[in-house]
């Protein structure tokens, strides 16, 4: 049954009440009806004893002499012959032996009965009294039935139940507005017990306990949320969500950022966004369930974007659009066409050499007195080619952090005046001055590697300088670790050259590169060499000079 409590209290009231009234009037009515019997039959005795005591031994016992009568007097004799009857001839009459009344007088002394009267047409009650001598006298009065009296007393018994209605009905929406009352003020959030009825108890605790768990399982949803949403906001990649309303479902700022997209609200259309109308067309494309993939490319660096369509029961219901920075892939495989093509050139121009000094000597083009210098250009570029594939070896050894040599505990002092040494006649032929100043405590690490990364840093303070001039090394330590600073006087590195001497083949002075011998490998091996020991290299150059500062950490 569905419907307002309070109604339903208060139509069950009335229900109750409707009740009782009808059992009340019911009970009323067979009350009345049974005190209006006794009534009328104690009347009818009265007059029937009077009468009785009027009669005499005449047939009809002197009853003609009395004063008129408004009830119907007979006067019977034992075997119910009509004697005497005051309203109708007794010649006329038959025999009233089977008469209920009469019948009774015989048998108990008097008889009362109600029943319709065919002699009268009418209801009448009846009363017989059986008199000393043997005949029965009976009185009969015309009477209403019960409900006639009731009739007459509709109306007020009408204002009466109306009143009652009218009161009990006030009563009754009173008692259901207390009834309901406490249930309309549970709360909820924090059901309590407390003076509530007994039986809505179990209620309020099952709420209570079905709170605590959703309370539980709210918490632990919002702590997921938090998580995923941490999680997403904490993404180096970009993450987009968008319904297929259009509407952005959740971001994080890597997103805004990789996009350089404006900040936007959940809820927003992903227009907002403005970023490229091809992305904004792509975004759309997904939510007709195509997938995409593309490189956005800006300025500040390279973005793959991918777009995939979230499909619900055959239906797409967004796109998921998330964004990787592969500035740093691109910038590889960029470095890794620029190496090829490098190495291919590097590698081509000995080999080439070679190549053609040989097919001379096999040909027999070479005359004797040009053999000795012929033998002598074809070793070295055999010598230049084996250490540029012994630098490539090195490198590729450093930067897969192979160690290629023992690792151990040595004077960065000693390494750096053995450097200076070995380079001090090929210094001295070009007028270049060597210098070294400073001291320091053991560095740990690979002694070699470390000879390695110096000799080159030296050896390219040469090369790139013109006497007279120098290359100093100053070396020094402090609490935050050993400082060294390799610095000359030569032309110093162009500004838009600086950012990239570290990569491997690179020259900065295109013009005089092919003047100077070399791999073009040394600075990169220097810069990987550094990144073992754990350290950093800075640079500084200008048409006055070129400085390279190293820091290196006490302990490994």
């Amino acid at each position: 049954m569905k419907g307002k409590l309070s109604k339903r209290i208060f139509a069950s009231i009335l229900k109750i009440t409707g009740i009782v009234l009808l059992i009340c009037i019911l009970i009323g009515g067979g009350i009345f009806y049974y005190s209006y019997n006794n009534r009328i039959q104690e009347e009818f005795y009265k007059e029937a004893l009077y009468l009785s005591y009027t009669l005499d031994s005449s047939p009809s016992g002197g009853l003609e002499n009395l004063p008129k009568q408004k009830e119907r007097i007979t006067l019977l004799d034992h075997n119910g012959r009509v004697l005497y009857d005051n309203k109708v001839n007794p010649d006329h009459l038959k025999s009233h032996y089977d008469r209920p009344e009469f019948q009774k007088a015989q048998k108990e002394g008097f008889g009362f009965v109600r029943r319709f009267s065919v002699t009268l047409d009418k209801q009448t009650a009846n009363y017989a009294y059986r008199m000393a001598d043997g005949r029965v006298l009976r009185v009969s009065k015309q009477v209403s039935t019960i409900f006639a009296p009731l009739l007459k007393g509709l109306i007020p018994i009408f204002i009466v139940v109306g009143f009652l209605v009218f009161f009990v009905s006030l009563a009754a929406q009173k008692l259901s507005r207390q009834i309901v009352q406490p249930i309309n003020h549970i709360d909820l959030e924090n059901p309590r017990d407390i003076a509530l009825y007994e039986e809505i108890r179990p209620l309020v605790q099952r709420l209570s306990m079905q709170n605590k768990a959703l309370d539980q399982t709210l918490a632990r949803e919002r702590e997921r949320q938090e998580e995923f949403q941490w999680m997403v906001d904490h993404m180096s990649e970009g993450l987009l969500l968008v319904d297929d309303k259009e509407r952005i479902v959740s971001f994080n700022n890597s997103v805004l950022y990789l996009l350089g997209a404006h900040k936007v609200r959940r809820g927003e259309h992903f227009r907002n966004l403005r970023v490229d109308t091809s992305l904004e067309m792509d975004i759309r494309s997904g939510l007709k369930g195509h997938r995409s993939r593309k490189i956005f490319k800006k300025e500040n660096g390279s973005y793959e974007i991918n777009i995939h369509p979230i499909s619900q029961n055959e239906r797409v219901s967004g796109v998921v659009l998330l964004v990787l920075d592969v500035t740093q892939r691109e910038e590889l495989e960029q470095y890794r066409r620029e190496f090829t093509a490098n190495v291919s050139h590097e590698l081509k121009t000995p080999l080439t050499s070679i190549m053609g000094f040989g097919e001379l000597l096999a040909q027999g083009l070479i005359k004797t007195q040009d053999i000795y210098s012929v033998g002598h250009r074809i070793e070295s570029e055999a010598e230049r080619l084996m250490d540029l594939v012994q630098d490539l070896l090195k490198l590729s050894q450093i930067e897969e952090g192979g160690s290629i040599f023992k690792k151990g505990c040595f004077s960065p002092g000693e390494v750096i005046e053995s450097v200076l040494e070995h380079l001090q006649e090929i210094a001295q032929k070009k007028d270049i001055q060597l210098i070294f100043s400073g001291e320091s405590s053991t560095l740990v690490g690979q002694k070699k590697l470390f000879y390695e990364m110096m000799y080159n840093l030296v050896d390219n303070g040469i090369k790139y300088s013109k006497g007279p001039g120098y290359v100093k090394v100053t070396l020094r330590e402090d609490v935050t670790g050993i400082h060294v600073k390799v610095e000359d006087n030569g032309p110093g590195i162009d500004p838009e050259d600086q950012s990239r001497v570290f990569e491997r083949f690179y020259r900065g002075d295109k013009s005089h590169s092919s003047e100077i011998e070399g791999t073009g490998l040394g600075l990169s091996i220097v810069k990987h060499a550094v990144k073992a020991f754990e350290g950093t290299i800075d640079l500084k150059s200008s048409n006055k000079g070129t400085s390279f500062y190293m820091e290196f950490p006490k302990t490994q």
